[in-house]
């Protein structure tokens, strides 16, 4: 394979990674503000409870507005309970090992070569 070519296949890759990872985003961002406005309809419920001052009216307002997004709180959960997808795409790489105390002490000890020098 020339340098084309593995150029090429890698911005191939690159490319369906970022669309991929684009993809999740948009995702994310879509459940957070459909689980804003389901929190803000949350919210709702007991100020229409509170104030109307029909008791029954209010009580079948707020049962309306819950009903109306437990499909919504549903798509959230869902989505919620997947595992993210780009942790596949992340791989852990190893770690350098780290050095310890000895080796660190070890490779701060100051050099007895030149000191053999300045003795002849």
């Amino acid at each position: 394979m020339d340098d084309f070519q593995g150029l090429k296949t890698l911005v191939e890759e690159v490319t369906s990674d970022v669309v991929e990872i684009t993809k999740v985003k948009i995702v994310e961002i879509t459940i957070q503000v459909l689980e804003y406005y389901i929190n803000l309809v949350d919210k709702a419920v007991p100020v229409c409870k509170r104030t109307d001052s029909n008791f029954e009216r209010g009580s079948t307002v707020g049962k309306m507005l819950l009903n109306s997004v437990t499909c919504y709180r549903e798509i959230v959960w869902d989505r919620k309970s997947q595992p993210t997808l780009l942790l596949s795409y992340f791989k852990k790489l190893p770690q350098p090992p780290k050095p310890s105390a000895i080796t660190i002490l070890t490779s701060q000890k100051p050099s007895t070569s030149r000191q053999k020098e300045y003795d002849a």
